[in-house]
């Protein structure tokens, strides 16, 4: 009789059993001849494969020089050396938790009101002291409150108060209004569409602004934004006088302004209608590293005072965020462009709506109004990097280099004719990922070096 042969898995258990009859209490029973005689008989079945164990031993790869991620990481390397003393200086101040104490004296428990005290210790006008004060419950929310007074020994002053409120009857519409006045007494005038150096003047400037504004907001992603608006400004230009007569290079003869703005020796009284709408993708509104920004926006005014002065204004701003393929490098590029124009053409438009270039948003390295005329347009080239991040709180110090072009032209074909003006330059922003908390700013141009410091963003 042919003999039958029992599973290997039969086998493997008869087994054990028998091991474990030897030390059990006898209860183990002997298992049949044939199973003996089945176990030493050759397993036909193939040996199971085992990742990792049957493979070849394969030598790993040497590492190379990744040409390309290497000359990406050199800006990086550069801006971290320049900005070792930022380094030290921010370590210092987290592990002394300088901004905690700093925080308890200016602010309440909650952190939704603040006292800060204003000090601008180098200035042409004199030195500066002043006061904000601000109110926001809930952060981030437009439930706000914010005073300010600042000053000069020149007798220069800014005095404003904003407040707003959320509207509980419409989901994403706020309600704010705001009053503001100034006065400047040594504001440099370079001139109209005036692009050669050594020939600006000081110019006084006073107004009154009164402003109501409706906001909507559409939270999803991408974000709607709109803005309407009416006001009312009261505008005076006279002539200027400064404390430090150095830093008025070529003044004309008897103060006489060549092609003095619009509206010079008059007080004049402007009502104003403005909207704007804009589309938001940002990743989020500090340390961004991907989407676009776009704003769009009108204006209409026109002084009640029988001057001729009046106009309209149109503006487009766009900006786009490039995420570079190294972790927290990002490129920043801007481009915008600007018209005011009469409404008729016995008309003059009024100075403070003209488009103009300089200051801490646009050419950076220029004062204020350095380029001022009907039409602008204005570029920007920017590499960000996170460079220092604040006792893991995710926000921290973003370091910059920036180059900004642009001009200013009665028409299209001034805008594109002579020299280009540019500045370059490098920046130091505190930032966490709801909100740009400040920046300092080092501007440099052919005429000179700006530096310029704020809270918050300027598109």
């Amino acid at each position: 009789m042919k003999r039958r042969r029992l599973p290997r898995a039969w086998a493997l258990t008869a087994g054990l059993a028998a091991f474990g009859g030897l030390f059990g209490a006898g209860t183990a029973q002997a298992l049949p001849t044939s199973t003996s005689t089945a176990a030493a008989e050759p397993d036909e079945t193939p040996t199971p494969y085992v990742p990792g164990i049957n493979d070849p031993v394969v030598e790993p790869e040497r590492p190379g020089l990744d040409l390309g991620r290497t000359l990406l990481e050199l800006p990086g390397a550069f801006l971290e050396l320049a900005f070792t003393p930022a380094l030290v200086t921010a370590y210092l101040a987290e592990r002394y938790r300088v901004i905690e104490r700093l925080l308890d004296i200016f602010t309440n428990d909650a952190r939704t009101f603040a006292v800060l005290p204003l000090i601008e210790p180098f200035s042409r006008s004199g030195i500066g002291f002043g006061v904000l004060a601000a109110w926001n419950e809930p952060l981030g929310s437009p439930d706000r409150l914010i005073l300010l007074a600042f000053g000069r020994v020149n007798g220069d002053f800014n005095v404003s108060v904003e407040a707003g409120r959320r509207l509980p009857f419409v989901r994403g519409r706020a309600l704010s209004a705001r009053f503001a006045a100034f006065s400047d007494n040594d504001a440099r005038f370079f001139g109209l569409g005036d692009q050669q150096s050594g020939t600006e003047t000081l110019i006084r400037r006073d107004g009154i602004d009164a402003e109501l504004q409706l906001s909507l907001l559409s939270p999803a992603v991408p974000v709607l934004t709109g803005e309407s608006r009416i006001a009312y400004r009261r505008r005076r230009i006279d002539s200027g006088e400064g404390i430090n007569p150095s830093f008025v290079p070529g003044v004309p003869v008897n103060g006489e302004l060549l092609r003095p703005p619009a509206g010079f020796g008059e007080t004049l009284d402007y009502p104003e209608a403005s909207i704007e709408f804009g589309i938001d993708t940002r990743n989020s509104f500090g340390l961004t590293s991907r989407g676009v920004i776009l704003r769009t926006s009108g204006l209409f005014t026109h002084d009640v005072n029988g001057a001729d002065t009046g106009g309209a204004r149109m503006q487009a701003d766009f900006a786009t965020f490039v995420p570079l393929l190294l972790r927290h490098r990002t490129l920043y590029l801007r481009g915008g462009f600007a018209a005011a124009l009469p409404f008729t053409s016995s008309e003059q438009v009024p100075f403070h709506i003209l488009p103009s270039l300089g200051g801490p948003s646009r050419l950076r390295g220029y004062p204020d109004d350095r380029f001022i005329d009907e039409l602008a347009w204005w570029a920007t080239v920017e590499y960000r990097w996170f460079f220092y991040e604040w006792a893991g709180t995710g926000g921290g110090l973003v370091g910059t280099v920036f180059a900004d072009f642009g001009n200013v032209g009665a028409n299209f074909e001034d805008l594109f004719e002579g020299k280009l003006p540019w500045s370059a330059g490098f920046s130091i922003r505190a930032e966490q990922s709801l909100i740009m908390l400040g920046r300092i700013q080092f501007g440099f141009s052919p005429e000179g070096v700006r530096v310029s410091v704020g809270i918050g963003d300027l598109l």
